[in-house]
């Protein structure tokens, strides 16, 4: 089975056809005629490529080797395009893949931190934390709200993880931080491979109604839950505290160019303006994208 990926390999600039090339995957492989067959990417012919779409390879890979019943055997080859080439050498993609079980995929470059695991974790929320600390001469205090989203972006994994028995991608999140030193920002990519937003926040009776003649949008319930209207379905109130906490900071210009990818929903948030669609085909989890400047920051708090 060849995958090839599209050349706008991007979740933020290319959302359909990068969600398209996945979905095929994740088709495929919970098919058991597939099982033991031979799996080879090719991302040859990319040009553009972004933190996002290199995360999620990094999960199906992952994923793919866990089925130890299933025995695929993954190939691939490497963009031949310079500046994605680059992106999954310095990542340290190639290492990481390797070896899935390291919590840590160790980046070749110093201006880049990625991490992963299964549930909340305060240290992984304190490297990502210090990391901006260091690049941009805070003070803790004015990170302090990174660390509490952090926590709960974690926590969210595990909260909304798949219950099917075919699941290729068990719950896990990926951070990617990279800092980009000529304009003093920091980009953060984050994905969760739960169930997503709008599969998982508590529906009211009449919501639950409009779910079965499919006539509310998943981008409906992702903004919901951003304005903290009650959306948890664990039913504790230290949950679903996590995107209120997004939309407070990309409001008081903590962070900006906010990008929600969640099954169909696909929501941009730029300070008070917000951009919302719904995509033909679901992402199979949640993706965050962020940045945070490091000067306005210093004026924000």
């Amino acid at each position: 089975m060849t995958y090839r990926a599209p050349t706008d390999f991007s979740f933020i600039y290319n959302p359909q056809g990068t969600i398209s090339f996945f979905s095929r995957i994740l088709s495929d492989v919970t098919q058991e005629k597939t099982f033991g067959e031979k799996i080879y990417f090719d991302i040859s012919q990319i040009e553009t490529l972004t933190t996002d779409a290199l995360m999620y390879l990094i999960a199906i890979v992952t994923n793919l080797k866990r089925h130890v019943m299933n025995q695929y055997q993954i190939y691939g080859n490497r963009p031949r395009a310079s500046s994605p080439r680059s992106l999954f050498e310095t990542s340290g993609f190639y290492r990481y893949v390797e070896h899935p079980q390291e919590k840590d995929i160790i980046p070749v470059c110093e201006n880049v931190q990625i991490l992963s695991g299964e549930d909340a974790d305060p240290k992984s929320a304190k490297k990502l934390v210090d990391f901006v600390l260091e690049k941009g001469q805070l003070e803790k205090k004015q990170c302090k709200f990174l660390y509490n989203m952090m926590m709960e972006l974690m926590s969210n994994t595990k909260n909304h993880a798949y219950n099917n028995r075919k699941r290729v991608l068990y719950p896990h999140w990926y951070c990617f931080a990279d800092y980009q030193r000529e304009n003093e920002m920091v980009s953060f990519t984050f994905m969760d491979t739960g169930d997503g937003i709008p599969a998982t926040v508590k529906k009211r009776i009449y919501e639950q109604a409009g779910d079965l003649f499919k006539l509310n949008k998943d981008s409906y319930y992702v903004i919901s839950a951003l304005k903290g209207e009650q959306r948890t379905e664990t039913g504790k109130g230290y949950h679903g505290k996590g995107l209120p906490q997004v939309w407070e900071a990309c409001h008081n210009g903590k962070i900006c160019g906010m990008r929600i990818v969640a099954n169909r929903a696909d929501i941009e948030i730029f300070g008070e303006d917000l951009r919302k669609q719904d995509l033909e085909e679901p992402l199979k989890g949640t993706l965050f994208y962020w940045q945070i400047d490091m000067v306005k920051l210093k004026e924000a708090v």
